[in-house]
């Protein structure tokens, strides 16, 4: 229910610390505080007893991660060499991806309308920053890509 309402204000136009800020306001556990709480063992290099919060690093990874529309991705790093305890990152075009493994919580249309809105966002803040004091709400960029005739994904 959670990630389907992180969907919804994303898609409303809230940023990913307002909703960060939101979650925590209303005392959602962070995705940590939440493996904490189902008995997980993990250790973190550094921030030892302190309660972790959302943030909105974890709120985009969220929404950019394809395990919400049912599929399964993996095949993200590889070994440098069995000898080496060492992994790399490769590039999104070489991950393995099986669409319908599981039950997807959001739509695919739904997911791919707030990458659009992630993509654009990202170029208004880097490009424009010192124009615009917000990124282009979502209704306005879906309305203006409609009217010229484009659609959105």
């Amino acid at each position: 229910d959670i990630v389907r309402k992180i969907f919804a204000w994303k898609m409303e136009g809230f940023s990913s610390l307002a909703i960060a800020e939101k979650l925590n306001g209303m005392g959602v556990l962070s995705p940590m505080e939440y493996k904490r709480a189902q008995g997980e063992n993990f250790r973190m290099g550094f921030g030892g007893g302190i309660k972790a919060k959302w943030s909105s690093v974890a709120v985009k990874r969220i929404l950019v991660n394809e395990c919400y529309i049912g599929t399964l991705v993996q095949g993200k790093e590889e070994k440098v060499s069995y000898k080496v305890n060492k992994c790399v990152k490769k590039p999104q075009e070489e991950w393995m991806r099986v669409p319908g493994t599981h039950e997807p919580i959001v739509s695919k249309e739904d997911f791919e309308v707030v990458l659009v809105y992630e993509d654009k966002r990202v170029y208004v803040e880097m490009r424009h920053r010192e124009l615009f004091s917000k990124a282009v709400m979502l209704s306005e960029y879906v309305e203006a890509k409609q009217l010229l005739g484009e659609g959105v994904v």
